[in-house]
């Protein structure tokens, strides 16, 4: 395992960021392994509105694909489309995420923008002014959203796609909120979306049970669904009937069994993670930002 500490964060006083890892064609795979206190602090773009110096910021900026890694412990903060895994990838399989990620114009809690996500969770607390997304990909297979997703603005979920998307063996448990729109979406489409989107096995908590979205892509399942076991049940009669799925065009992986977590929900063997705890401020005016304190304590910006 990796702890950051002593190469990124508040050292000696003063904030240094990690600089975020270029390599479009390579593949890093971690081997099971934790990264843990990834930080990343911008504080122009914090306290002005507009400022559109800093962006793109997360773990790896581009890379071919990442596999059997968490990361965890983690704040990333910055102006457009910061990550908490990768800002672009082709695919992430076996990933799951821990932390705080804000933006002022869209915030990603995994990735932005990717092809394929299998086996991934997220369990961090993804905060913006725009869009406010767990994962942008076209096609997600046996993942689950356990964090909040927050947006000021008009667009939250737990996906985003470009055009059609292909979603089987999910389930969103985590907050979803939105300040100017009624309700959330679970799955977004970047550009005008035709009808050749799936979703297969797909779940989300709700008090409504038995309801339906508008498009028949997800099943709401209320919390009892969730304690006693059934959609646990559920996720992992799909995983017996559908073992592989194709990622990289030509990579078939296993796709990874569920159990009953502790606290009643459902999770991957080995994952140890829970939802982040945070307190959230939401200033407005010369200070326009939202600040996360983990410890319930605010250190609070310079106008």
């Amino acid at each position: 395992d990796l702890d950051l500490s002593s190469v990124c964060g508040k050292i000696d006083g003063k904030n240094v960021n990690w600089t975020p890892i270029k390599a479009k064609n390579s593949i890093f795979d971690g081997a099971g392994h934790t990264i843990s206190n990834l930080y990343i602090c911008d504080p122009i773009m914090s306290y002005r509105y507009g400022r559109k110096n800093v962006s793109k910021k997360s773990f790896f900026d581009e890379v071919l694909g990442v596999e059997n890694l968490t990361i965890k412990k983690a704040f990333v903060k910055t102006m457009a489309y910061p990550a908490g895994i990768a800002y672009s990838c082709k695919y992430l399989n076996n990933c799951k995420f821990d932390g705080v990620v804000i933006g002022k114009e869209n915030a990603y809690a995994l990735v932005a923008i990717s092809n394929e996500i299998v086996n991934c969770s997220n369990y961090g607390i993804c905060i913006s002014d725009d869009e406010s997304i767990a994962w942008g990909s076209n096609k997600v297979v046996n993942c689950n959203n356990r964090g909040r997703l927050i947006s000021y603005g008009t667009i939250v979920g737990a996906c985003i796609f470009d055009r059609n998307v292909n979603i089987s063996n999910f389930y969103n448990s985590g907050d979803l909120f939105v300040s100017l729109k009624d309700e959330p979406s679970l799955f977004l489409s970047r550009r005008t979306s035709n009808d050749d989107n799936y979703a297969t096995n797909c779940y989300i908590l709700t008090s409504e049970e038995g309801k339906t979205d508008d498009a028949n892509l997800v099943e709401y399942s209320n919390i009892k669904a969730f304690k006693n076991g059934s959609i646990t049940d559920s996720l992992n009669k799909y995983v017996l009937a559908n073992p592989k799925t194709v990622i990289n065009k030509t990579d078939n992986v296993l796709l990874n069994s569920w159990i009953q977590g502790d606290d009643g929900f459902p999770r991957f063997e080995n994952d140890t993670l829970s939802p982040t705890e945070g307190y959230i401020v939401h200033f407005v005016g010369d200070l326009r930002s939202v600040f996360v304190s983990v410890d319930g304590t605010l250190d609070l910006p310079v106008p």
